[in-house]
C-alpha cells in the first residue's frame, strides 16, 4: 500500500540503495527552475520509505527532485523544513532489493526515453 504523507525537506535523505549516485549540476538547476515556476510544487511526488532513524525517510524515487529542492533551500527560496508531499511505500521483507529494483527500472526508462529523443 502507498500513502501520501507530508515530510519536512530536512527529514529526507537519499536512499543508500539507489543505483544512481550523481546528478548533473545543470540538470538540477533546470529542474529547480521548473519547480520555482510552478510555485515550488512538484509535479510528481517523491517516493519514500522510512529511514533508519525515527522521523527520517529515504527517497526511493525522486533523487533529482530532492536535489533541486535542496538547491532551492540553500538559495533561501524555500525553508529547509519545507513540506514535501511524498508517497510512502511500506517496508517489504526485502526493502533493499525492492529499492534497487525501483531505482534500476526508473534509470532504464530514462535511458530508453533519451535514446528515442535523439534518434
Amino acid at each position: 500500500m502507498t500513502d501520501i504523507i507530508t515530510v519536512a525537506l530536512s527529514k529526507l535523505d537519499a536512499d543508500p540503495m539507489n543505483v544512481r549516485e550523481t546528478y548533473s549540476a545543470e540538470g538540477t538547476e533546470a529542474l529547480a527552475a521548473n519547480i520555482r515556476v510552478d510555485g515550488y510544487r512538484l509535479l510528481q511526488n517523491l517516493v519514500v520509505r522510512k529511514g533508519d532513524n525515527k522521523g527520517r525517510y529515504f527517497v526511493v524515487a525522486g533523487g533529482r527532485r530532492l536535489a533541486a529542492l535542496r538547491l532551492l533551500a540553500e538559495a533561501g527560496e524555500i525553508a529547509k523544513d519545507y513540506p514535501v508531499e511524498c508517497k510512502e511505500r511500506e517496508r517489504e521483507t526485502a526493502t533493499e532489493s525492492a529499492s534497487q529494483r525501483m531505482s534500476c527500472a526508473r534509470k532504464c526508462t530514462r535511458l530508453t526515453s533519451a535514446r528515442h529523443l535523439t534518434h
